[in-house]
């Protein structure tokens, strides 16, 4: 079974594409738009909420799906500006989205993409709003900020981490609010999902920078745009003075140098370090040992195959 596989072909994803078409709207061109910028990715974030409701013998409802489609909205917008901020042309095997459909389409689905789910004035959607707010400064720190505000490795990863964390909370938080939760039970869910976010973070650094080509990720010019990662962290922990290349383009050859410097200084066995340790707290989240269906879904994304898929 492929990566894609894992996700794609249950019921509730039906359900869940059947939900974002819904949400985009009747103007004809913007409604293609959106379908298109969504119907791509792997819904990962409304699928480990899905298990983990399931884990807990939560009913996911057809008004959950919808809030939950409302968050793959938000998440795509945020996968369409990346590509645009780092001038990756293509992404995952296919041109990337502002490529295939123009920058100007681009920029104003991920404006409609955003303002969709802002529109919701529920519980919901004042959650969705901070945390759209949350991705956007851990994407800030991702491009730029890192360049000019620095603290210890562990600061800066915290500060990396919030342009994935949030997402992650949220689907969580919706399915739980929808199973009419304790504030307790909520506060759990959101909780582990968080460390679920983080796990997926920090794979995907790992497994981008140190196991599987560049051009597998996403492909530009002959220079490319640096960005924070974890393991950027690690080296910044050890030479602070490379904060100075963040949010700035270098040679697309150089990033072979760079990743050279991060080797030299453990930068990799440190990320597989946090690695580690937040897949124990996985473990430890429940009493009775991580789920088998966990078990497999961790072991799914921390592999080279994960990460190497490309868009069908």
């Amino acid at each position: 079974m492929s990566p894609h596989d894992l996700w794609l072909t249950t019921e509730f994803n039906k359900e869940l594409n059947a939900a974002v078409v819904a949400l985009a709207g009747t103007q004809p061109e913007f409604r293609r738009l959106i379908i298109d910028a969504v119907s791509h990715g792997r819904k990962i974030r409304s699928n480990l909420a899905f298990i983990f409701a399931q884990q807990n013998g939560w009913s996911v409802s057809s008004n959950c799906i919808a809030d939950l489609a409302n968050l793959e909205l938000l998440h795509s917008a945020s996968c369409v500006l990346d590509d645009v901020i780092d001038g990756d042309v293509v992404r995952r095997g296919m041109p990337s989205f502002h490529v295939r459909n123009g920058l100007a389409q681009a920029l104003l689905t991920c404006l409609l993409m955003v303002a969709i789910p802002l529109c919701k004035s529920d519980l919901v959607g004042v959650q969705l709003g901070e945390t759209l707010e949350r991705m956007i400064i851990g994407e800030g720190w991702d491009a730029f900020l890192a360049s000019v505000s620095i603290g210890g490795e562990r600061h800066l990863v915290d500060k990396y981490l919030e342009k994935t964390v949030p997402s992650f909370e949220v689907a969580h938080f919706i399915v739980a609010h929808h199973a009419d939760c304790s504030l307790e039970d909520i506060k759990q869910a959101v909780y582990f999902g968080g460390l679920l976010g983080k796990m997926y973070q920090v794979a995907n650094d790992f497994y981008d920078i140190f196991e599987i080509p560049t051009e597998t990720r996403g492909e530009g010019g002959d220079d490319v745009l640096v960005n924070l990662s974890v393991p950027m962290c690690f080296l910044m922990e050890s030479d602070p003075s490379v904060s100075v290349i963040i949010g700035n383009r270098i040679k697309r050859i150089d990033l072979f140098a760079l990743r050279e410097r991060m080797l030299a200084v453990g930068a990799d066995k440190k990320t597989r370090a946090f690695l580690e340790e937040i897949k124990k707290a996985l473990g430890d989240f429940f009493s009775g040992g991580l789920p088998q269906e966990y078990e497999e879904i961790i072991s799914r994304v921390d592999s080279v195959e994960f990460w190497s898929y490309k868009y069908e």
